[in-house]
């Protein structure tokens, strides 16, 4: 796994943690989550969706990176 790779998902799941932290703890006083502007949840959904997947991405990028470096056979060829 190329290191763009490995900066690209750790920033993936930075920012999907940083994110709705920072949108909650910086909301205006009385600003409830019914209250929030439609982009705000779009942000949100976006967040929860990406740390979904980085579990997923992350564990296919370790099994590519033994492939390659240590001889396994978690992708095999002959499937392709």
């Amino acid at each position: 796994m190329d290191y763009e790779h490995r900066d690209l998902l750790f920033s993936l799941a930075d920012g999907c943690v940083e994110l709705p932290h920072d949108y909650a703890r910086y909301a205006a006083k009385g600003m409830t989550m019914m209250r929030m502007p439609l982009t705000v949840w779009s942000w949100f959904i976006t967040a929860i969706l990406g740390l979904l997947a980085f579990g997923v991405l992350l564990s296919a990028g370790i099994l590519l990176l033994m492939d390659r470096n240590l001889g396994t056979s978690f992708m095999c060829r002959w499937l392709w």
